[in-house]
């Protein structure tokens, strides 16, 4: 059983996992998709273009997620695992499966969309209930709308809709968990040995021809991308906060707002207790005898009775009755209206008159009304000011937003918005479009800046909502064409790139002869001898092992048994790095000979459901990649890949 979980949860397991999960965590990938064609587009999914500039903004995002979350990882590695290719991946797994969601007419409404939102703890206010404001906050703070939120959320609801359909519908036999023990807990006795490709590289030349030709006929690798700087202007509710001044009066009346809308909220939801004593009137007991009972029993308090002694006695309401007539904490409508207009019409201590509901007679007594506190002045004095001072800050930058918008449309450059507006002109570092820097990662600013009125013709930007409630006005401030590097600057990795296609250019030579020599009976013995490498061995190797190699075990585990054993034939191979490798395996012990206990089958059984479902959502993402029209932009993504890192 153990070998079997570290089956289904060693590398190969959890680099499946990462590959299935990350469709159903992107987030917001939504509004990178559009209806057409564009001209920075990395990939199209059935006519719907994923720009490049959405790759990179969503690639400096995801990447800055991580170091908040994980501050002490390698920077590089996050920067190698988060690129710009997996990201891509992940957009187009989305838009496929959003494809497939709507042929099968798959649908979240609004509705079900705002119960999750409601469920949501970072969405309450001090008293527990859904709070707007907070709401709306967040979601800017994500730059986008409350609209486009909640969109987002019941596009990935869809996706979970997905996802279930084929994930609790997977089922497996005792059978398929036997044969899924035989070969995942299945081990391999492996010899091999390898030819390094790094071996060869130091003993190749490269002639100053070469290096110019290959310059020449590659010229397109070696560019550097149009690059830009921003000139901008930022409205940041920081830079008001601290000019922003609350006097003593506007605390006072502000104060006096909330006490108010807060009694008001208390009256309106106020709960008082009572009690009350029934007489009921039916089968047993005609309308003058009730009448006659409540007389009685009015006569009792009249003369000095207590009312939970007289509910004892004269009530029909036998729960009430047993605790002196007590109905609990009530609200406005709670009770029939006769009774209901009673209760919330008495003083605490006074007794009402005979009252008539459907089910009889009453006297009803009210006990208590809740006491709702009203905080002082001093406990509500520093949430006053925060909020007086926010609403100012608001205020003040609404009217500076539009000056800014209508200074930034009229004058061609942003030198008299900024003298108007007391600000400073900012600029970005240069930047090339896939790898942005500064405010250029922030979202919205690259789309922005594509539009041809601004790249072509020069003009401001139109204010761009940010984060944070902050609005950027920007225009490109200077532009560097695209150019060639020179060959000085890359005659280094040219060189190397050269010298590496001729290594292998002779490894392939090495691998034909190889091939020859085995196929003529030559033993692992004459190819170390030839190679120049050494023979090893391992015992026992498992499907997941990460030793000698993973794509050494992959391969060792692809052998037909009629191929293995001490005369079985021996695998020559390039290995991804480019090395060459040959191996024999001479000995498959298969696994699973120890049954299991039920409850370790049962366990195992599960593990394997679970399993077969992930697998069932990766081919339907692979079917849907055959059978809908998704193309790469592969040397597009090239280029940006290499700007990234």
């Amino acid at each position: 059983m153990q070998d079997f979980r570290k089956f289904v949860k060693g590398p190969l397991g959890v680099t499946l996992l990462v590959v299935f999960t990350v469709p159903f965590i992107a987030s917001g990938f939504y509004g990178y998709f559009t209806s057409s064609g564009s001209s920075d587009s990395l990939a199209t999914v059935e006519g719907s273009a994923i720009s490049s500039s959405a790759v990179s903004q969503r690639v400096q995002m995801m990447r800055e997620q991580v170091r908040r979350q994980s501050p002490n990882v390698d920077p590089d590695m996050i920067e190698q695992f988060i690129s710009p290719a997996m990201v891509l991946n992940s957009m187009v797994n989305n838009a496929l499966l959003a494809e497939f969601a709507a042929g099968a007419d798959m649908y979240v409404s609004e509705q079900q969309a705002g119960t999750i939102i409601n469920q949501v703890p970072a969405f309450k206010g001090d008293d527990g209930k859904f709070d707007a404001a907070l709401f709306e906050q967040f979601t800017r703070n994500q730059g986008m709308t409350p609209k486009q939120w909640v969109g987002d959320l019941r596009r990935d609801m869809v996706m979970a809709q997905v996802k279930n359909g084929f994930e609790l519908t997977a089922f497996s036999l005792e059978r398929e968990l036997q044969e899924e023990r035989r070969l995942g807990e299945q081990t391999r006795d492996i010899t091999w040995l390898v030819k390094p490709v790094s071996d060869l590289v130091d003993q190749q030349t490269v002639t100053d021809e070469a290096v110019a030709a290959y310059y020449e006929q590659n010229a397109d690798d070696f560019m550097i991308p149009e690059r830009f700087r921003l000139a901008y202007l930022m409205l940041d509710p920081a830079a008001y906060r601290d000019d922003v001044t609350v006097t003593d009066e506007q605390v006072q009346e502000e104060y006096a707002a909330r006490v108010a809308a807060l009694e008001t909220v208390a009256q309106q939801d106020q709960r008082r207790m009572a009690a009350h004593v029934m007489v009921s009137v039916g089968d047993n007991r005609s309308e003058a005898e009730a009448q006659q009972r409540i007389a009685d029993a009015q006569a009792k308090l009249d003369a000095g009775a207590s009312f939970a002694d007289v509910a004892a006695e004269y009530s029909d309401d036998p729960v009430s009755a047993r605790d002196g007539g007590k109905l609990g904490w009530l609200r406005k409508g709670d009770l029939p209206e006769s009774l209901d207009q009673a209760v919330f019409a008495l003083e605490p201590g006074q007794v009402s008159g005979v009252l008539s509901s459907d089910s009889g007679l009453h006297l009803v007594k009210l006990l208590e009304i809740e006491d709702r506190e009203i905080p002082s002045l001093d406990d509500m004095r520093e949430a006053i000011v925060t909020d007086l001072k926010q609403r100012n800050t608001d205020i003040r930058m609404n009217e500076d937003l539009a000056v800014l918008e209508e200074l930034a449309f009229e004058h061609p450059d942003l030198q008299q918005p900024a003298e108007s507006l007391g600000l400073e002109v900012q600029r970005t570092d240069w930047f090339s479009a896939s790898a942005p820097k500064g405010v250029a990662t922030l979202p919205g600013v690259l789309d922005a800046m594509m539009q041809p009125e601004i790249r072509e013709d020069g003009l401001n930007s139109t204010a761009i909502e940010l984060p944070g409630s902050r609005f950027l006005v920007f225009r490109i401030a200077e532009t560097q064409a695209a150019e060639l590097r020179p060959l000085a600057d890359v005659r280094g990795a040219i060189v190397a790139a050269l010298k590496r296609e001729q290594a292998l250019a002779e490894l392939d030579q090495m691998m034909e002869q190889a091939l020859a020599a085995t196929a003529d009976g030559a033993g692992l013995d004459s190819l170390a001898e030839q190679w120049g490498s050494a023979i090893e061995s391992a015992a026992d190797v498992r499907r997941q092992s990460s030793e000698p190699s993973i794509e050494l075990v992959r391969n060792a585990f692809d052998v037909a048994r009629v191929d293995a054993g001490d005369g079985g034939a021996i695998q020559v191979s390039r290995l991804a790095n480019g090395d060459l490798a040959a191996f024999r395996v001479t000995a498959i012990t298969d696994g699973g000979a120890e049954p299991l206990a039920a409850p370790q089958q049962a366990m195992a059984l599960a593990e394997l459901t679970r399993t077969q479902g992930q697998r069932s959502v990766r081919q339907t993402v692979a079917f849907l990649r055959d059978s809908f029209d998704v193309e790469i932009n592969e040397a597009r993504l090239k280029a940006q890949m290499e700007d990234a890192q």
